[in-house]
């Protein structure tokens, strides 16, 4: 899928998600790229306020930054800090797969274990 495309798609879905799950997302932007040589990757990590982030080639999804479950454990759905989350436009082949990714990233920065986002059929 081009560039284009898979942005297209991420805007459908954050549309959609529900008002206190992208109230927690806020200061989370999402980043769609064109392989890992893409300058926008670059933008992702210093949003994130990453110096480093070990990016395989082949990545369909990222979630770079401080996850929910870092954060106070009284706040229900608390508010991130900012971070990012990224989309690889040449490894998704499907608006499935980019809805897939984006929601499985966000199971990460809500403080989500691999483990536990695969548990929820995000894997």
């Amino acid at each position: 899928m081009n560039k284009a495309e898979v942005e297209s798609i991420v805007d459908q879905v954050m549309d959609s998600i529900p008002p206190e799950i992208d109230e927690a997302l806020t200061d989370v932007s999402v980043f769609v790229v064109d392989g890992r040589d893409d300058p926008e990757l670059r933008e992702a990590i210093r949003h994130a306020d990453m110096e480093r982030a070990a990016v395989s080639r082949d990545f369909r999804g990222l979630y770079l930054g401080i996850t929910a479950r870092a954060l106070d454990p009284g706040d229900e759905v608390p508010q991130l800090p900012e971070g990012s989350i990224v989309i690889n436009c040449q490894t998704v082949a499907t608006p499935e797969d980019v809805r897939d990714t984006l929601a499985h990233e966000m199971g990460h920065a809500l403080g989500l274990t691999e483990e536990e986002v695969e548990n929820l059929g995000l894997g």
